[in-house]
């Protein structure tokens, strides 16, 4: 009977330690998405941050332009609030090498890096103290927001 009780014990301990329970210090979410568009175009493969509150939130736009925020959890979206918005797409450098697998003599063949990746977006939108984007995330709202930037 005891080994039970240790057993328990012992798994009891293992989860609480690994994350099965919810932390009390975790700030409130709710769900927030999105649409960012560039020049009339929606933007594939830019990252969308929330700057505010206990941590940021984060999401990755689709084809189509769309995000969902994430603070600790998948989709759990931001807390509620003013957030300053930042939106990078980076391009060239190591970003852009591809997703196919290249045989040693291939890469050994191929020229160096042309360099960091850049921001293919404008520089404003990258700056969280420029504070050029602010949206205010509310509790009852249903909090899906155009992003629409500009040169």
């Amino acid at each position: 009977m005891k080994i039970v009780q240790s057993l328990a014990l012992l798994a009891t301990s293992f989860a609480v330690g690994c994350g099965g329970v919810a932390s009390k210090d975790q700030a409130e979410t709710v769900p927030v998405a999105g649409t960012v568009v560039y020049e009339g175009q929606p933007v594939a493969d830019a990252v969308v941050t929330f700057h505010g509150g206990p941590r940021q939130a984060v999401g990755r736009t689709d084809e189509r332009g769309r995000f969902v925020l994430r603070t600790y959890e998948a989709g759990d979206g931001a807390t509620v609030g003013s957030h300053v918005v930042t939106v990078t797409k980076y391009a060239g450098g190591s970003a852009d090498s591809g997703d196919e697998p290249v045989s040693m003599e291939a890469a050994m063949n191929q020229p160096t890096s042309p360099g960091p990746p850049e921001n293919v977006l404008p520089q404003k939108y990258a700056d969280p103290a420029a504070g050029t984007l602010v949206l205010e995330v509310t509790a009852d709202g249903e909090n899906d927001f155009e992003v629409e930037l500009s040169d």
